[in-house]
């Protein structure tokens, strides 16, 4: 009926009918994968040509703002074309390192120099991390804002916030210190909103008078009697210390005592000697510091790398543990104190009619901040705390209240020390408002010392020069910032930073006064040349917007009571022959070290 022949040249068979031929394909066993190979090859040439077309354009639109180009000779910034510049966080070289610090760059001091050459005048800034490679997928813009007007529109223009949030990379590896703490949440959900309107209850007037005593008892009972002794066993008129730490572990003790009514044991005679590592209260100083340092380290390093330092992450996940440990008894203690109270006033209807239901249960026997993070809500307690967010809080506390603080009122001592017709004018203003106190045991209340113009101006210029903190935030759209008649445009996934230190430097027609501490710009017979007589983020050392510091009252509390019998009682003077205190930027803008001399005044009380 039909025949069958094969042809030779192409494989095919073709089948002979009566009226007809019919050719058949013979298809391989290979084809189906060879198609799905050309299939995934051609999603992923396109997935890298739609990524390469998106960096690209962030490219285009971050080199139109204002920055340094690597084609410029001698470009300081950049120890290696390939790297860029990293030498803001990393000292490759080794020429100028810090003592005390290896490896670590002289970072705040190089991003001064870019920040005067470009953002003070323009008021924004770019950075390339990993440049000039700006297409790997590792190089990342940084975008610094220092003009007001713009800083404003970033962290307070709902239009423009609304699209916002936090650097999840940056504020995650301070995950280890602040822990899981409102902090740490990157959008303003209803949890977050929660936990910041405790904390902004507990930051009330008996908190901060509190402050105040507590302060003067740590001052007087305890430190000064330590210096006194030192230079009296001395023989020696005044005696030199190292400020940075010493203010390090006052402000821990201060904050122990008035947010968690627990003392650290910081400035116990053993404690504050260096090196003494026996207890753990002592420890929790070296603690912070240690983790801060590795945490720095790993900012620097790409991200999966980091599991392979295997001696490192051993170390700093002791200290992690060590740290929870130690802030774990703080909150079993004060939850037992709790349910004993709980119990104890669920069983007295005439105490329950007195108060409200949320402070009895809570606060109890105590009017500390912690007792604010306990609170329950007798309306909606959805949103109360849970104990591991509890010890994020206490973590982010005690990180945050401790060193900011310390770093702020260590600055102003050196600025004092070096500005001696500033400290005269200041213990003038301190020695009058003693004097109307008939007895050492008669001391003025925090109400008097905040009433102080001069203690005032002098806080607010350390605070404008040297607030420790900066910003990070990350844009979820393409955004438009304007300053007068221009108009910035920065693409979406920028990382965007504002330091305040910078923002405060960086307004006003005579920019070189403004590196330049005078508290008299404070004052309200100069008002000409008040800096905060400019817009409200020029001078912003607690941030702006619904995310500033919560914590700002009890930081400025703590720094002028602290000044203000300080420099009552004694003289601050420069250690001669001392360094200039070099800043760091690790996680806060930090100095390696203040050394000063303080002299016992012969007429103070």
């Amino acid at each position: 009926m039909f025949s069958t022949v094969i042809d030779a040249n192409d494989g095919t068979s073709s089948v002979d009918y009566s009226h007809g031929t019919v050719t058949t394909l013979s298809i391989d066993a290979n084809t189906p994968y060879f198609i799905l190979l050309t299939l995934l090859i051609a999603t992923v040439v396109l997935g890298l040509v739609h990524w390469f077309s998106k960096k690209m354009r962030i490219v285009r639109m971050v080199e139109v703002l204002p920055g340094p180009s690597l084609s410029e000779s001698n470009n300081a910034f950049t120890p290696h074309p390939w790297l860029a510049h990293l030498s803001l966080a990393v000292d490759f070289s080794g020429e100028n390192p810090i003592p005390g610090y290896p490896g670590v760059a002289r970072s705040f001091d190089n991003l001064m120099q870019l920040h005067k050459q470009f953002s003070q005048k323009d008021g924004i800034m770019r950075l390339w991390a990993l440049n000039p490679f700006k297409l790997l997928p590792f190089a990342q813009p940084l975008v610094f804002i220092t003009d007001p007007e713009m800083v404003q529109q970033v962290l307070k223009d709902k239009n423009i916030s609304k699209d916002i949030i936090k650097e999840a990379e940056i504020y995650g590896l301070c995950k280890a210190l602040a822990g899981d703490s409102f902090l740490e949440m990157l959008e303003d959900t209803p949890r977050w909103k929660h936990q910041r309107k405790l904390t902004a209850l507990g930051m009330n007037q008996s908190l901060l008078e509190r402050t105040n005593s507590v302060t003067i008892k740590l001052l007087y009972e305890t430190v000064f009697p330590q210096w006194d002794g030192t230079a009296s066993a001395a023989h020696e008129p005044t005696f030199t210390m190292e400020a940075g730490e010493w203010c390090t572990r006052l402000a821990a003790e201060i904050l122990g005592i008035v947010a968690f009514s627990r003392s650290f044991g910081g400035l116990d005679s053993d404690a504050t000697k260096k090196g003494t590592k026996n207890s753990n209260h002592q420890s929790l100083y070296a603690l912070f510091r240690r983790l801060q340092f590795i945490i720095t380290k790993r900012s620097e390093r790409l991200p999966f790398l980091i599991p392979f330092y295997f001696k490192e992450n051993k170390e700093f996940q002791q200290c992690q543990d060590k740290l929870n440990s130690i802030i774990q008894s703080i909150l079993e203690e004060r939850m037992s104190k709790y349910n004993q109270g709980k119990a104890v006033q669920c069983n007295s209807p005439e105490n329950l009619a007195q108060q409200s239901r949320s402070s009895q249960l809570s606060r109890g026997e105590f009017n500390d901040l912690l007792s604010y993070l306990m609170m329950e809500d007798e309306d909606d307690d959805r949103y109360r705390l849970t104990e591991k967010e509890l010890l994020g809080n206490v973590r982010m506390f005690l990180f945050a209240g401790q060193d900011t603080s310390a770093i702020v009122l260590s600055q102003t001592l050196y600025e004092l020390a070096t500005h001696q017709s500033t400290q005269l004018r200041l213990q003038k203003e301190v020695d009058a408002l003693f004097a109307q106190f008939d007895s050492p045991d008669h001391q003025p209340a925090y109400k008097d010392i905040m009433r102080l113009e001069y203690l005032d101006a002098v806080t607010k210029e350390a605070l404008r020069l040297h607030s420790p903190a900066g910003v990070a935030r990350w844009n979820l759209v393409d955004i438009k910032l304007t300053k007068g008649d221009h108009t910035y445009s920065i693409p979406k996934g920028t990382n965007l930073f504002v330091y305040p230190c910078l923002t405060g430097r960086g307004d006003g027609q005579n920019h070189e006064s403004l590196d330049e501490f005078i508290p008299e710009r404070f004052l309200k017979e100069d008002r000409g040349n008040q800096v905060s007589g400019k817009p409200e983020s020029c001078y912003m050392p607690f941030s702006i917007g619904p995310r500033n510091c919560v914590g700002h009252p009890l930081a400025t509390a703590e720094i002028k009571v602290v000044l203000a019998h300080l420099v009552h009682r004694y003289t601050v003077r420069k250690t001669e022959g001392s360094e200039e205190p070099i800043k760091m930027v690790q996680i806060n803008i930090m100095p390696h070290q203040i050394m000063l001399d303080f002299e016992r005044r012969q007429f103070s009380g």
